[in-house]
């Protein structure tokens, strides 16, 4: 969900834990994708800051309660899935927030990378929002 502020161009916010470490910026670079990938996916992260529906196909809402707001940014390049958890935040419209990158290996997202997206995604704002 783009900010509604036409005059608000949200740009993404990687995770640092307050020490400033565990980034996703880190995590991103250790995907270690093919050129064309890091390509293709980098065209994905811009799409998604404006706005543009092409992206639409690439990223979907997680299902449950417990992880609403946060969203799915998928990536299919060379036979590997690349994949990274954000939620767009409401309280700062500017801010497209990435909590969690990782190359996935099966089916099914496993339940300890999307603990990870919500521990960090309550951290972030606890310490940027004070919520």
């Amino acid at each position: 969900m783009p900010a509604k502020d036409p005059g608000i161009m949200p740009a993404w916010q990687y995770y640092e834990s307050a020490a400033g470490a565990d980034g996703v910026r880190g995590e991103v670079t250790n995907l270690k994708m093919s050129p064309k990938a890091a390509l293709a996916w980098n065209r994905l992260l811009i799409l998604i800051e404006l706005g543009d529906a092409r992206a639409g196909a690439h990223f979907t809402p997680l299902k449950g309660k417990e992880n609403r707001g946060l969203r799915e940014v998928v990536l299919e390049r060379d036979g590997c899935w690349y994949r990274m958890f954000y939620s767009h935040e409401a309280s700062d419209p500017a801010v497209i927030l990435a909590v969690r990158a990782f190359k996935k290996k099966s089916n099914k997202t496993p339940l300890t990378e999307l603990e990870v997206a919500r521990v960090r995604r309550r951290d972030w704002r606890l310490r940027n929002l004070g919520v």
